[in-house]
């Protein structure tokens, strides 16, 4: 009976801690998101403006370079994020099967969670989180450069 005990507590021990990671690296995709769309929408409202009207042509391309590039990294930050989070959410996934969380009239009648929560974790989940940071990574700079273009 304890042996039984002991594994319910390392399980359980597992499962906070990967729930903590797969939070964890949600949060750093919103955080990594809105810190470079903010760096580059603030270079773009600088060269935009009266301030940078003595940039040359040259100066703005090498801008728009950086701007790119650090947009490319941060979409390299948000893979790096969602294969840790993938790692993460397949034990919790494990062990939420394990618990026959999603097992009708395993605890009461019904299921512990809702049934489309059953793919999270799978292969088939895409975490939305991180298609809207890399979509955003993706057209933020784009629409930016067209505005500026425009402006």
């Amino acid at each position: 009976m304890h042996d039984n005990d002991a594994k319910r507590e390392i399980m359980l021990s597992v499962y906070a801690s990967n729930r903590d990671k797969v939070e964890y690296y949600r949060t750093m995709v919103v955080k990594v998101t809105v810190t470079l769309a903010s760096v580059c929408l603030l270079f773009v409202g600088w060269m935009v403006s009266d301030k940078s009207s003595n940039l040359n042509g040259v100066d703005r391309a090498v801008i728009w370079v950086g701007i790119f590039i650090i947009m490319f990294i941060g979409l390299g930050f948000i893979s790096h994020f969602e294969q840790s989070f993938k790692s993460a959410s397949k034990v919790v996934k494990k062990i939420d099967d394990a618990m026959k969380l999603f097992e009708e009239g395993y605890y009461f009648p019904g299921t512990v969670y809702p049934k489309e929560w059953n793919e999270y974790g799978s292969e088939n989940w895409k975490e939305p989180a991180f298609q809207y940071a890399c979509l955003a990574m993706i057209l933020i700079p784009i629409f930016s450069f067209v505005a500026a273009w425009i402006i």
